[in-house]
């Protein structure tokens, strides 16, 4: 992101309105979710590990699955599960790269759109 020019204008009540925008960017610039990436059509297929890599060059703050999308017919209702720094073998995840999930208790393949928080 670009940076906010830090410069003195020579009107007081100009300057006041710069450093006041000068502010607001800046503190848009640290929200969190300016740098989010949506992951569209993750297939997940029942009780199986999944790798999603995102592209955010470090551990996401917060991964968020959207609503299921059917691929084939749902049986049950299921969970879909962010594994953490480990999957379901205990391997490390390097969340700096991917995330991995899981989909269990649909007895079949579900398809979901992922929000990555930086």
């Amino acid at each position: 992101m670009k940076a906010v020019l830090d410069r003195r204008l020579e009107d007081d009540d100009a300057d006041q309105v710069r450093r006041s925008h000068a502010g607001a960017i800046k503190e848009l610039q640290l929200t969190p979710i300016v740098g989010a990436v949506v992951i569209t059509s993750v297939v997940l297929p029942d009780a199986t590990d999944v790798a999603v890599p995102h592209k955010l060059g470090r551990a996401p703050r917060w991964v968020g699955p959207s609503v299921v999308k059917e691929v084939g017919a749902i049986a049950s209702v299921g969970i879909i599960v962010d594994l953490g720094v480990t999957d379901s073998a205990g391997n490390p995840v390097n969340r700096s790269e991917i995330v991995v999930l899981r989909a269990s208790g649909y007895g079949a393949t579900v398809a979901i759109d992922l929000l990555v928080v930086p």
